[in-house]
């Protein structure tokens, strides 16, 4: 699910560049059509520079979108496939935020998992459905 958490040697510096996220809880809700963005140094429609960091903006999908029985959609959020073929995270970009913006804040929605193709739909680690195992981490 490419999910980790990381046990740092020093504290962090906040920055404009370095900044907190809010978490979900378990009973948040990400709604069919929300717009959501994802950030990754991953290829761009399969060539390109993966020297920069880019970002896109992706909208969520029905479960019923991604159509398959090995995904467990209790885990997983369905997202990509918009209009101008151009709303997809790619290779090199797995592990990498989905981030909503709620109440003046930006959220940790998903990292970035696996897709279909570039420019198509992708599936998502939901995070939501670890934010009680991610809190029990931080608490110790």
């Amino acid at each position: 699910h490419d999910i980790a958490l990381l046990r740092l040697s020093e504290p962090l510096v906040f920055n404009p560049f370095i900044r907190s996220i809010c978490l979900p809880s378990v009973h948040d809700i990400i709604k069919y059509g929300e717009r959501t963005l994802v950030t990754g140094w991953g290829s761009t429609q399969g060539t390109g520079d993966y020297r920069y960091l880019r970002e896109v903006e992706v909208p969520i999908q029905s479960n019923d979108q991604c159509a398959l029985k090995s995904i467990s959609w209790k885990t997983s959020l369905c997202a990509g496939l918009c209009e101008n073929a151009t709303c997809a995270a790619c290779q090199g970009d797995s592990g990498g935020p989905m981030i909503i913006w709620r109440n003046d804040r930006w959220h940790l929605v998903g990292l970035i998992s696996w897709g279909f193709s570039c420019a198509g739909l992708g599936v998502y680690t939901k995070i939501s459905y670890y934010s009680e195992w991610i809190l029990k981490i931080i608490s110790n």
